[in-house]
């Protein structure tokens, strides 16, 4: 999980057009797969690993098969396409699902 969640960041890091997307962010993001559970922190424009908060109280859920997940993250399956098929479960509003699945197809790793 933690190499998909670099992965993530560093390909976000290298495409300069994303970053305007992030400056307004601020939300938390916890991704869980199996046994694993990996914090994301949208801040500042930018995108950390966060550990583990202290109240489990994250903006945003997302939920499934590791493979799953790396692939909605890498954005070669629309976050909502995976949702509708039960792929994976997400956990947040309207609005950050969008934004979610957005960054994950411009990242396209």
């Amino acid at each position: 999980m933690q190499e998909i969640a670099d992965a993530f960041i560093n390909e976000l890091e290298t495409k300069s057009h994303i970053g305007s997307l992030l400056s307004e962010a601020s939300f938390s993001l916890c991704i869980r797969s199996d046994d694993e559970e990996i914090h994301l922190l949208f801040q500042n424009g930018g995108l950390t690993v966060y550990p583990a908060f202290s109240n489990n109280c994250v903006d945003v859920l997302l939920a499934g098969s590791k493979e799953n997940i790396r692939s909605v993250l890498m954005g070669k399956e629309r976050l909502r396409s995976a949702m509708n098929t039960r792929r994976v479960k997400v956990q947040s509003t309207f609005r950050k699902i969008l934004f979610l699945e957005s960054l994950f197809i411009l990242s396209n790793t």
